[in-house]
């Protein structure tokens, strides 16, 4: 004889609280909860309208709008901004489509956050102290950006096995960067005391994580070989480079070495 257990186990109920409730229970649950909230309160409020007040009446914006272009590419030839408006180009639409590639089975990256955050995006950019022609190429990339996403995960879900050669055309692309900023070979070169700003940093810190990455992997295999000097060298360079602060390496770099070369 079968018996059937008629009493199932189910979740306990799900209690869903109204905004103001909410509040209470993680903001006014006790009374110093309550002080705390309204002290941080105070101090953010303060924070906040003395950065409106300060940015509407003291704020000097035309600074920005005349030295953004030194910020940005620092000497770089003004007549060959149109390099680098076509490296952000590149890039752009090789982010977006990356993105559309990565995010072809993934309602999390095309969620409705995410779009909100896109649409607002030229709005803000509208508010930014620089010139109109600046800002509509902005709002132009954010837009490629967006474009190309979609149209990368369009692609993704008709091509399967795309997401294994996403790496190709970004290889191409910092070599295609590098001529761009540079020159030769029919552009104009630019030499690189002309290189400045957030280009130089970002081409810096993109070449540097390059050829440090099979660095590293050889350093970890280097502490784990056999030969004493190999092992000794690499466990000595980890732990001088990882144990030295930041700071006092650019200190070396910068200014105690060129004391001792001629």
């Amino acid at each position: 004889m079968k018996t059937i257990n008629t009493n199932k186990s189910s979740a306990p109920p799900f209690q869903e609280n109204n905004p103001i409730e909410w509040l209470r229970q993680n903001f006014f649950s006790t009374w110093y909860n309550t002080l705390l909230t309204i002290i941080l309160l105070s101090i953010i409020t303060k924070g906040i309208t003395g950065f409106i007040s300060w940015a509407i009446t003291q704020a000097e914006w035309e600074v920005i709008k005349v030295n953004l272009p030194l910020l940005m590419v620092g000497r770089y030839p003004k007549d060959q901004y149109w390099r680098i408006w076509l490296i952000v180009g590149i890039i752009s639409s090789l982010s977006g489509f990356s993105w559309g590639i990565i995010a072809r089975n993934s309602a999390t990256l095309f969620s409705q956050p995410v779009l909100i955050f896109l649409a607002v995006i030229p709005a803000i950019l509208l508010l930014i102290p620089v010139t109109t022609p600046f800002k509509l190429l902005l709002i132009g990339t954010v837009i490629l950006v967006i474009s190309t996403a979609w149209a990368g995960k369009f692609l993704g879900i008709k091509i399967t096995n795309i997401g294994k050669y996403i790496s190709l055309p970004w290889f191409i692309a910092f070599l295609l960067i590098i001529w761009l900023i540079g020159g030769g070979l029919g552009l104009k070169s630019v030499p690189t005391n002309d290189w400045g700003g957030l280009m130089l940093t970002i081409l810096m810190a993109i070449v540097s994580i390059f050829l440090s990455f099979p660095l590293g992997i050889l350093l970890a295999l280097g502490r784990q070989s056999k030969l004493p000097v190999i092992k000794i060298f690499s466990i000595g360079y980890i732990e001088i480079i990882r144990g030295l602060p930041l700071i006092s390496i650019l200190f070396m770099g910068q200014i105690m070495i060129p004391l001792f070369l001629p």
